[in-house]
């Protein structure tokens, strides 16, 4: 499990009721890049692992990319996968672009995410979070500019009302 991944554990902790965690996930990339949270709810009812499931849970959490050496920082994205409760294992479909297909990357699993998300569905303007940045042990977030240029701000803590976007 690579560094971040325990911080972001362990400092999500206190605004969670269940403690995010690391999981294997199979990856089966069959559905759109940057559309995971679709991707996910279009597969709930599909037997993609051929188990004969077809009531796969949506599940909320991070994607943790390895340390970028030269940046000495750490990009973790909000993500959404799935789980079969026949087959008992976690499968993402979203498709990764080259650059990220071939990273071994952790996925770690975090229900508050999706709880929190349903908890303020009206208040929400989106179902994917922010993606966030961990560097020299310094939370931020990333978001995106008008024009696309990405904009990384320090971020205070990472309760759910600072990771997801509000109306």
């Amino acid at each position: 499990m690579y560094r971040a991944s325990r911080a972001l554990i362990k400092t999500r902790l206190p605004f969670c009721n269940i403690e995010p965690r690391r999981v294997s996930v199979e990856r089966i990339p069959r559905n759109n890049m940057q559309n995971c949270f679709l991707n996910a709810h279009g597969n709930e009812k599909v037997d993609v692992l051929g188990s004969g499931s077809t009531c796969n849970e949506l599940i909320s959490g991070w994607i943790v990319y390895p340390l970028d050496p030269v940046q000495k920082s750490t990009e973790i994205i909000q993500h959404w996968w799935n789980y079969d409760p026949v087959a008992k294992k976690f499968f993402d479909t979203t498709i990764f672009d080259e650059t990220v297909a071939s990273l071994e990357v952790d996925y770690v699993y975090d229900v508050e995410v999706k709880n929190g998300g349903m908890q303020r569905l009206s208040k929400i303007a989106s179902n994917v979070g922010k993606d966030l940045l961990y560097a020299n042990g310094v939370w931020h977030v990333i978001e995106l500019e008008d024009d696309g240029t990405p904009k990384i701000d320090p971020i205070a803590d990472l309760s759910i009302d600072n990771i997801l976007y509000f109306k």
